[in-house]
């Protein structure tokens, strides 16, 4: 892995009138963090997650594996990281109709994570990029484009090489049925009988195709619903958490504040302040 590099313009790097490169990093350390940007950053960032983090969205949790990329449009909220481990990433920030137009030409996926077996290229780019822009006044627009299309198809390559696991119809199910019914009391052996397995088996399977246990997944997804709703002061934290499916005001509070490092009442005055 390449040593930890950072480079943010003065101001954004302009190359003809389709593309602009904002900013870029090269193996960038993160302490235990889990990062939450809720309008995002208005640009496209391609981000290159070195360990294992996880993503989130309003509908799903998910544990992406090490060497795994992200891509996020200007519009899309970013939350992703890891509160348990020192974790790193190399990411772009870049903007402009050749990536819009590219990105679409090429089918790229956006908000979920593309696994890669051997991305050394990201960094190898990156570096590249990073010497064509780093002085201003010496920027060659052709090179820096060529670099980018480059750059973009053998993301294409590997994502259209990578093997892929595919979710059966039945396990797809049981997780729409998790989100959708997150306020109810739903038992592991319920779950298991839909999939036709045994509850160890079930278990495995399910970890196998999303990520982690239907258990943790359930829990994810109970927590992040209640910080959407910690953000209507007009509800109380006993009301979030019956809405939520836990009766039990005071076990809501402890498994609330495991995750986020915070109360909820705490973690909503924090917000409250932004």
């Amino acid at each position: 892995m390449n040593k930890e590099l950072k480079l943010f313009p003065n101001y954004p790097t302009p190359v003809a009138n389709e593309l602009c490169i904002r900013a870029l990093g090269i193996s960038e350390s993160m302490n235990k963090s889990f990062v939450r940007r809720t309008q995002g950053t208005g640009d496209y960032l391609f981000m290159m997650f070195w360990n294992e983090v996880k993503l989130s969205t309003l509908d799903e949790e998910l544990l992406i594996p090490s060497n795994s990329l992200v891509i996020w449009e200007p519009s899309d909220s970013h939350f992703y990281g890891n509160e348990e481990i020192v974790w790193s990433h190399s990411w772009l920030h870049c903007d402009g109709s050749l990536i819009k137009k590219t990105l679409k030409h090429l089918k790229l996926p956006t908000k979920v994570p593309i696994r890669f077996e051997n991305p050394i290229f990201f960094d190898q780019y990156l570096l590249n990029l990073y010497h064509e822009v780093v002085n201003e006044s010496l920027v060659d627009p052709s090179i820096v484009r060529s670099l980018i299309e480059i750059f973009l198809r053998k993301i294409s390559n590997s994502h259209m090489g990578a093997k892929k696991i595919q979710t059966p119809s039945k396990f797809q199910s049981i997780k729409e049925y998790l989100v959708q019914n997150y306020d109810q009391s739903i038992q592991l052996e319920e779950l298991a009988e839909m999939a036709h397995y045994s509850v160890p088996n079930f278990c495995v399977k399910f970890k196998e195709y999303f990520g982690d246990s239907p258990i943790n997944y359930l829990l994810a997804h109970r927590l992040k619903v209640a910080t959407y709703l910690l953000t209507d002061t007009q509800k109380t934290i006993s009301q979030i958490s019956n809405e939520i499916g836990y009766e039990d005001e005071a076990y809501f509070s402890r498994i609330f504040k495991k995750r986020y490092g915070a109360s909820p009442r705490n973690w909503q005055k924090s917000k409250l302040k932004l």
